[in-house]
């Protein structure tokens, strides 16, 4: 932040100190007539607006693994299906993600977002008790999680309260 402070000049959008002002300047005066359109866009809607468009290019690419968008938008929105009919998920309810580094984390994060849920990511790092501080603090009900993670589960269920 320091440097963009010093090469910033303070006459050319008004608080070189604020990058916040500094990008909404720059949206409103580049998109004026679409800004209205941006300000209404979430990730989701970007994603699926993004993942039609380039359907047929490669989205992510994971060792040999490539993924198009076409794929991981599918994939994503199977997620959301599932989270809504098996699991009731409902808008504004919070889903934890409890994966290491690995596509599916990609593919939960924009299924959690399409179902107008919220996405709270756990470190795959913690210990069982930190997972269920986060889960009892953050309200979570549903988490979703890899086979290798799962063998804490009956530490997490016992922990949860009734």
């Amino acid at each position: 932040m320091g440097r963009f402070r010093q090469k910033t000049k303070p006459t050319v959008f008004g608080n070189p100190n604020s990058i916040i002002l500094f990008s909404r300047v720059f949206l409103y005066a580049s998109y004026k007539t679409a800004f209205d359109y941006f300000l209404s866009m979430n990730l989701a809607t970007a994603f699926s607006t993004c993942a039609q468009k380039n359907s047929q290019k490669i989205a992510m690419s994971f060792g040999e693994r490539e993924i198009s968008y076409a794929e991981l938008l599918a994939q994503s929105q199977k997620v959301a299906a599932h989270l809504q009919s098996n699991f009731g998920v409902k808008p504004g309810a919070r889903v934890g993600i409890w994966l290491k580094n690995c596509p599916e984390f990609v593919v939960c994060v924009f299924g959690i977002l399409q179902a107008d849920a919220v996405v709270v990511p756990i470190n795959n790092f913690l210990k069982p008790a930190e997972v269920n501080y986060i889960l009892n603090d953050g309200g979570i009900d549903v988490l979703i999680s890899s086979e290798e993670l799962t063998v804490h589960f009956p530490e997490l269920s016992a922990a949860r309260p009734q």
